[in-house]
């Protein structure tokens, strides 16, 4: 089986696994949003 391809498209179908995303980066989870 190709486990490295299923990981990698599960981990896409979550917004995960994207090449040039820092997901070790701090960020502000409460972000106001323009009405």
């Amino acid at each position: 089986t190709d486990i490295v391809g299923y990981r990698s498209e599960f981990l896409k179908l979550f917004g995960f696994g994207i090449p040039g995303i820092d997901y070790e980066k701090d960020i502000d989870p409460h972000v106001e949003l323009p009405a």
